[in-house]
């Protein structure tokens, strides 16, 4: 796969998504939520519920593979086009009781894991949607002990199979294994939705620059992660020009490094600009709860 290229075309499909006409969903991921529950679940979703790892090695595997989990590209065919990620349904980890797609859901928060839409090799003719789970506090499909091999081989088929994408990498198959393992705590049925705020996606990107900076086999991963949260926080300044602007100035910088054209640029110094500029703007942004009901109407 020309990562480089596919990437590139993907912000340009947000951004295009971001300035279309009146009356079209202005964020990709709206799409995908049922129109009644779309305001509630982009401003306050569920709260991720999280372990932290016993050692500083383990937790930079368990950030890569929340970096490959909220990555489109890590599927493929139509879920990657219609910009489906792990986190689309499994939202922070959890689940998404307002998932719906057509086709794939039945009722809000289900989806049908053997259709034909999203898989070419798991459709089996029938449409039988299931409850999506919550990773941290359904009980787990197939054993996550750090021992076990059988996650990873789940984790796999759910890739290759079930969303007909590219073959994983083994770092980045660990990566997502170590984030299932460690999801669940004890006060995670108590934990209340969180606000969104333009920070989630800057704190992202600050994981995906240190992951692609650590090892030259993660910098693909590390940078496609860090454009793909660009590409959604494009979406929320939509009509702000100047915040816009900031944004594809900042995705040009990791154009560039992904190119190996790039000169020295401090992109934390760059990082840190951007997030402060976005945080001064979020109020006048889609992460106003009614500035986005409204974009939604």
């Amino acid at each position: 796969m020309d990562h480089r290229r596919t990437l590139a075309a993907l912000l340009i499909g947000f951004a295009a998504m971001a300035a279309a006409p009146a009356g079209d969903v202005p964020l990709r991921e709206a799409r995908w939520i049922a129109a009644d529950q779309r305001v509630a679940a982009l401003i306050r979703p569920l709260a991720a519920c999280q372990r932290p790892a016993a050692d500083t090695a383990t937790q930079r595997l368990v950030d890569l593979g929340e970096l490959a989990f909220r990555t489109p590209l890590l599927l493929g065919g139509q879920a990657a086009r219609a910009g489906l990620s792990c986190n689309s349904c499994h939202v922070n980890g959890r689940d998404n009781p307002g998932f719906s797609f057509p086709g794939v859901s039945g009722a809000p928060g289900t989806a049908d894991v053997t259709t034909s839409i999203l898989s070419s090799h798991r459709g089996d003719g029938q449409f039988n949607p299931k409850r999506i789970p919550d990773l941290a506090l359904d009980p787990p499909i197939v054993a996550v002990d750090a021992d076990d091999r059988a996650l990873k081989r789940f984790i796999r088929g759910l890739i290759v199979e079930e969303f007909d994408g590219p073959e994983p990498s083994p770092d980045t198959l660990v990566g997502l294994a170590e984030f299932v393992r460690h999801q669940g705590t004890t006060d995670c049925a108590r934990r209340a939705p969180v606000l969104a705020t333009s920070s989630d996606e800057t704190l992202l990107i600050r994981k995906a620059l240190a992951i692609a900076a650590s090892d030259e086999h993660r910098t693909s991963l590390g940078l496609m992660a860090a454009r793909a949260a660009l590409g959604r926080l494009h979406e929320r300044y939509v009509g702000l020009a100047r915040e816009q602007a900031a944004i594809v100035g900042f995705d040009e910088k990791l154009a560039a490094r992904q190119r190996g054209t790039s000169s020295e640029v401090d992109l934390e110094k760059a990082l840190n600009q951007l997030s402060a500029m976005l945080a001064r703007a979020e109020t006048r942004s889609l992460y106003n709860s009614r500035r986005l009901a409204k974009a939604l109407k």
